[in-house]
């Protein structure tokens, strides 16, 4: 099994935000930035690639790609323990 580690809050947001590059952006901005940060679950894993690609983004770029995130199939991390358990049963 692959242990991944997870970064506290504080740590994750100045690592996306760093490469993101949110510095000089609108505060609507950092509230959708916060929360496609957020859906990154505190995974350096996802939140270097997914910084990097919306760096420079619009506000309607962020919403979008906050919208693809947070509706996506994919299986949420919380949820592995529990599938886990699932099919071993």
């Amino acid at each position: 099994m692959v242990q991944l580690n997870v970064m506290d809050d504080d740590k994750a947001w100045n690592l996306f935000n760093m490469n993101a590059n949110l510095d000089n952006f609108s505060s609507e901005i950092i509230e959708v930035a916060m929360e496609v940060a957020k859906e990154c679950r505190r995974l350096p894993l996802a939140i270097l690639p997914l910084a990097r690609a919306l760096r420079g983004k619009t506000l309607n770029g962020w919403k979008l790609a906050y919208h693809k995130i947070s509706s996506s199939r994919l299986m949420h991390i919380e949820d592995v323990p529990k599938q886990r358990k699932e099919m071993h049963t």
